[in-house]
């Protein structure tokens, strides 16, 4: 007997991940890109080389701006879904249905004090609350841990049997109880979740008083260990703006939200007609929420819910409540709890686009959009910031040999959308750390580019795993409470490493401000080569070759030339002796790479057999050229 516990169609779930459908569309997708920069790089085709980047470079500003107008959105429409304190206080118990609270632990013998604390703290009446431990067969440490605690009437420690079991995963321990649980109302917990003590009321009073289309309610998620080191206050940042002001303003437009792994309250009955979780899934609270979306329009089909109700409603909303948590302190165990998350919105994306059609007309147009973003446009715009860290890297640094990957207007879109985007990215950050009055977060957040850095390797890992661990869940650890001198600890060697970079990065600039210095060009390079007398003059040496598309010309001063064509730019050749004939046309550019040198010419010309009325039809395509050193062009 197989232990997956896995309630779904294979078609709906990520077990199958790699189907045929799916490999073919990845894979020419993959071809695509693939051959488009490599015919641009060696054979100078300009147009895709540009359409691709600026598809890229939009995608990512698009993205980056659509963030910054959810968090404005949420600073002016902002909406409390929750009741008010004093609503709750009144809040009778003999209302009060029985609820369920549900907190898989694997190798916690660290948090449990705190956690078991937290949970005995929950004002609800212990008869109408039922709170279940899950624990694998095979966790010794944990069953041995939780031996020595005296735990209150309202725990139960259920152990989930793993002999058969193909995956080792959280959702998988959920679905093993769904069907077992009594309470009309269900939630998640984590080991160092540290929910607030009126949590569960207000998640009950929000359903109350919300239309029964709503199913779902997610709290807040915030950190306790905010102070503990950079990567900690990086974190909080994030999650501020994350919890406080994205989700709010999704909620409020109606648009699709991506559950918080844990405090998403759910109705039992619904969860249980549905199918629970996808146990194959990594980020299984990703894959929920955009499963309940997609089912809006079919709610009416559930037995509680009154047919009166609209075609397509909002069926998750967020409430006002917090659970802290502890952030991970560790790049390692960060970069392993990243990744997971990337993959499992990567196995999301994969799942729910298997039939696109059909998941265009059940998210809606701007649904779907949401979707992809959130998704499989996440490792996009991660991979991106690799590329464009790396050219803004090489522009510092004056490494010239970017230059034949990317033509010079290429790379100035890339650098500039790195610098717009990050202005934006740390705006939100900053501005989400300053209205909760957290003000040395604030100040980190200014460096949260280098938070946003990480992230694009955590995204390298994901992309591994998926291909060839797609199913693997990598345990994220935590230690608990966490003390003073510990934060004090781990919080000195990241500031060491942040000041390593910065002090890096202002050499960089530095160096890079000096070279520019040194370098006088004598106006316009175009107006040089259309006003000069003679092929030689005291601005640098010529050479001269065959000039075909993707060409070298060589020369014994300058090295091996590379040819590439990048745009529409005026021209000036001397076909047949000392005079030089210039030509304004729609032209095709040439960028010249040469080893060796700190610099580059770039001018374009065009050849084509109008131009060439003294040669017969079988030389249209060649010509000479003069080409100059671009360090050595100073008066």
């Amino acid at each position: 007997m197989q232990t997956d516990f896995l309630f779904l169609k294979d078609e709906l779930s990520a077990k199958n991940l790699w189907q045929s459908s799916t490999n073919l569309i990845a894979l020419t997708v993959l071809a695509g890109i693939a051959a488009t920069a490599y015919l641009a790089y060696r054979y100078g085709i300009a147009g895709p080389a540009f359409a691709l980047s600026l598809t890229a470079a939009g995608f990512y500003l698009g993205a980056i701006l659509f963030r910054f107008l959810l968090f404005a959105f949420s600073l002016i429409q902002i909406r409390k879904n929750s009741a008010a304190k004093s609503i709750v206080q009144q809040c009778s118990d003999k209302e009060l249905p029985v609820y369920t609270v549900l907190v898989p632990l694997r190798h916690e013998v660290k948090a449990l004090p705190g956690l078991i604390e937290a949970l005995n703290n929950l004002d609800w009446p212990e008869d109408r609350l039922e709170i279940f431990f899950l624990v694998d067969d095979d966790d010794d440490i944990t069953q041995d841990a939780l031996k020595k605690h005296v735990l209150p009437h309202c725990i139960q420690v259920m152990i989930i049997p793993t002999a058969d079991a193909l995956i080792r995963s959280k959702p998988r321990v959920l679905n093993a109880i769904l069907f077992q649980v009594s309470g009309e109302f269900l939630t998640i917990y984590d080991a160092e979740d540290r929910p607030e003590q009126n949590q569960l009321k207000k998640a009950y009073l929000t359903f109350r008083d919300s239309p029964e289309e709503i199913v779902c309610v997610q709290a807040r998620l915030d950190y306790y260990n905010e102070r503990q080191n950079i990567l900690t206050r990086w974190f909080t940042a994030e999650y501020a703006s994350w919890f406080g002001y994205t989700l709010p303003a999704l909620d409020c437009l109606g648009l699709p939200i991506p559950l918080g792994g844990t405090s998403n309250h759910l109705r039992v009955e619904f969860l249980q007609k549905i199918g629970g979780w996808d146990s194959y899934n990594v980020t299984e609270d990703c894959e929920l929420g955009m499963r309940i979306y997609r089912m809006r329009g079919r709610m009416k089909i559930m037995s509680y819910l009154p047919h009166k109700q609209e075609e397509k409603g909002r069926p998750i909303r967020v409430f006002d409540s917090v659970t802290y948590e502890e952030a991970t302190s560790q790049l390692k165990n960060w970069i392993r709890q990243r990744s997971r998350w990337i993959k499992g919105f990567l196995q999301t994306f994969i799942v729910h686009t298997r039939n696109p059609l059909k998941a265009v007309r059940e998210f809606g147009v701007c649904g779907f959009a949401v979707f992809i973003f959130f998704t499989g446009g996440t490792a996009v715009i991660h991979l991106m910031n690799i590329i464009f860290w790396t050219l803004s890297i090489a522009w510092l640094f004056n490494w010239n040999f970017i230059y034949a990957f990317f033509p010079p207007a290429l790379h100035q879109i890339h650098v500039f959308t790195l610098i717009f985007g990050n202005a934006f990215f740390i705006l939100i950050h900053v501005l989400s750390a300053l209205i909760e009055k957290r003000f040395l977060t604030a100040l980190f957040a200014l460096f949260i580019p280098l938070y946003w850095l990480l992230m694009a390797i955590a995204c390298l890992k994901a992309i591994w795993q998926l291909i060839f661990k797609p199913h693997f869940w990598e345990k994220t650890m935590h230690f608990g409470e966490i003390k003073k001198q510990e934060e004090v600890k781990n919080g000195m060697a990241v500031k060491k490493i942040l000041i390593i970079v910065i002090a890096a990065l202002a050499l960089a600039v530095c160096k890079n401000s000096a070279d520019a210095a040194n370098v006088s060009f004598p106006g316009s390079v175009w107006s040089e080569l259309k006003t000069q007398a003679s092929p030689l003059n005291n601005y640098g040496a010529m050479a001269e070759g065959v000039v075909e598309q993707g060409a070298e010309l060589s020369d014994a001063s300058l090295g091996k030339l590379r040819i590439n064509f990048f745009g529409e730019l005026k021209y000036s050749f001397n076909p047949n002796g000392p005079t030089w004939y210039n030509y304004t046309a729609p032209g095709i550019g040439i960028r010249l790479e040469y080893p060796g040198q700190k610099s580059f010419v770039r001018f374009g010309f065009k050849i084509s057999q109008e131009n060439w009325q003294d040669h017969d039809s079988n030389t249209a395509a060649t010509g000479f050229i003069t080409v100059y050193r671009g360090w050595n062009l100073s008066k």
